[in-house]
């Protein structure tokens, strides 16, 4: 009887994002059923682990790796409340400096440089984001070569890519993350070269990378400039007072004895409570990511190095549709998925792919989980684009093509 009832299942049609006409439903033997139990997990046990350990780090990194947002911005708490400031610096600020458009504001630096690196709160995926919107001008400004330090430092992942045009599953490990993934598609689409660079540890680490880079940019039949992305103080240009000496930025600018610009994400961005996020931004409020500028055309630098940073943006908090972010919604829309109706037991995820990807080996554009039975949701998805979808839970999964 119950073989009956799966056959049944298997044959129900379902309408898929908004398509009027009938798709397949089959199931798959899916490598996810693997990282279900390690990497992409559910929240249930993301929360259990949270509430015994209180890691933020890995419950953030955790729940970003399955597009759970407003979850993550949840688990940003810290153990230190964050005193706000001043009236009277508060005031000085908002006499001396202008809020401008961030696209804009790095846009127009970025035309001075050869190498603009912006750094990323590994566990922010909004970051990773940002950094997307900004490719194709870029490109437009004459960069061609795109360095991510989560990528696996291998010609054969740049190769993989190249081909297939998105990152598979073990290309790294932030790789893994959905706009991550999606970082590395529209770098592909647009023409960028894609490559890591990461080898070595501590100050090798930073001198190791910064070789790598030039080494692969000069080796590029395409010539152009160069995007970094890389975690926190890695963009820091001078002497970092730590035991690095100097981070990327620093051995970049000696090495090629160019000056890049250097954009620093992590420090205005949102928490859980205000009271867990920097003094200045709990005092702002912003609806774009921001930078604030003086009469020079500077960006504010309240760091005890002037020498570190050139750019601070400022992004604003998210506000959720459904669920998902505005940030996500810059360029994607909403579209009705009907769930069918497959023998599945909750919860499970909703892992959504391009029309041409390898189930088996790429990076899903976007993850939701279900943890009761639905009809329809909405998925963020590109406009004019074909995609299919898999629902699967630890034990079995289900290919909607």
């Amino acid at each position: 009887m119950n073989k009956i009832k799966n056959l049944c299942c298997l044959l129900i049609l379902v309408v898929f994002i908004g398509c009027r006409h009938n798709k397949n439903i089959k199931q798959v033997r899916y490598a996810y059923l693997e990282k279900l139990n390690s990497d992409y997990k559910f929240n249930s046990e993301i929360n259990y682990y949270f509430n015994q350990t209180k890691d933020v780090g890995m419950a953030a990194t955790d729940f970003s790796f399955v597009s759970e947002h407003q979850n993550l911005i949840n688990c940003l708490i810290s153990s230190d409340s964050t005193k706000r400031i001043s009236a009277k610096t508060l005031s000085e600020i908002e006499n001396q400096y202008e809020e401008v458009n961030a696209k804009k504001y790095i846009i127009e630096k970025s035309k001075e440089h050869e190498f603009l690196l912006i750094n990323e709160a590994h566990f922010i995926p909004q970051h990773r984001n940002f950094l997307s919107d900004l490719l194709p001008q870029l490109y437009e400004a004459g960069y061609r070569n795109h360095a991510l330090e989560g990528l696996g430092n291998s010609t054969l992942i740049e190769s993989a890519i190249a081909e297939n045009g998105y990152p598979e599953l073990y290309h790294g490990y932030y790789p893994k993350e959905p706009e991550f993934g999606n970082l590395i598609r529209k770098a592909h689409h647009l023409g960028f070269n894609i490559f890591g660079y990461d080898g070595g540890s501590g100050e090798d680490r930073e001198i190791t990378g910064a070789k790598n880079i030039l080494e692969r940019v000069e080796s590029f039949a395409k010539k152009g400039k160069t995007i970094v992305l890389c975690g926190w103080d890695h963009i820091k240009e001078g002497p970092t007072e730590t035991y690095w000496e100097y981070a990327l930025a620093g051995r970049l600018k000696e090495l090629s004895d160019t000056d890049p610009l250097t954009i620093n994400q992590t420090q205005y961005y949102e928490r859980a409570k205000r009271m867990f996020e920097d003094s200045l931004y709990q005092a702002l409020h912003f609806t774009e990511p921001t930078v604030l500028i003086n009469n020079l055309n500077e960006s504010i630098d309240l760091e005890s190095n002037k020498d570190w940073y050139d750019v601070f943006v400022f992004h604003p908090r998210t506000v959720f549709t459904e669920g998902v972010p505005n940030w996500i919604l810059k360029e994607k829309i909403l579209k009705e998925f009907e769930i069918p109706m497959v023998d599945i037991t909750f919860p499970y995820k909703i892992l959504v792919f391009e029309k041409e990807d390898n189930i088996e080996k790429a990076v899903p554009t976007y993850i939701i989980e279900l943890s009761a039975a639905k009809k329809k949701i909405n998925i963020p998805v590109y406009p004019n684009r074909d995609y299919k979808i898999l629902l699967a839970n630890k034990e079995i999964a289900f290919l909607i093509e």
